[in-house]
């Protein structure tokens, strides 16, 4: 917004003051730049204390009150994670209230109730074998899920049929591949 303008359109109708030279200009053209510096900065920390349209500072200050900082990193993504961090309360103890938060957090897991009380299975259906930093995604997702449950984590291998389209054994170890790489094997469908 142009303060400047805005007060000498203010202004104008009362016919008392020179709006376009001397002293009163002059008076007008500095309260004006103040008032846009100030209606900047405000429009900014209006942005930034809000989670919805925050994109540096106001992030990092959510991200600072948080137990830690979410696994993704545009803003976008992290606004997401904040959001899903700040839904946890006493209530949010549903199945679908869990996911969420976790999936929010940036770790991609699904957790279901088993037969068993008090236990959660959480697997990771996007990715095959054991994820790379298995131990700190244990740790949010320890510290997300309610303290009385136990958890037992799944993880999902490639199937005998999957490696029978791998070929013979010959022509498993001409693709150079490790056991891992065989474990971790898709088939196209």
């Amino acid at each position: 917004m142009n303060y400047i303008e805005s007060l000498k359109d203010l202004l104008y109708p009362l016919g008392v003051y020179n709006l376009d030279e001397g002293a009163g200009a002059a008076e007008i053209e500095g309260l004006g730049t103040e008032l846009d510096s100030a209606d900047s900065e405000t429009t900014l920390a209006e942005q930034e204390t809000n989670i919805m349209t925050a994109m540096s500072y106001g992030l990092e200050k959510y991200e600072d009150i948080l137990p830690y900082a979410p696994v993704r990193y545009s803003a976008e993504e992290r606004r997401q994670a904040i959001t899903a961090l700040l839904r946890i309360d006493d209530a949010s103890f549903t199945l679908e209230a869990l996911n969420s938060t976790i999936s929010g957090c940036g770790i991609k897991a699904t957790v279901k109730e088993t037969a068993e009380k008090y236990v959660v299975s959480v697997s990771f259906p996007e990715e095959r074998g054991i994820p790379v930093n298995i131990d700190e995604i244990k740790k949010r997702i320890e510290e997300i899920l309610p303290c009385h449950l136990d958890v037992v984590y799944q993880y999902f291998y490639a199937t005998w049929d999957e490696v029978d389209q791998l070929g013979t054994w010959d022509e498993v170890e001409a693709k150079l591949m490790t056991f891992s790489d065989i474990e971790k094997f898709e088939a196209e469908a």
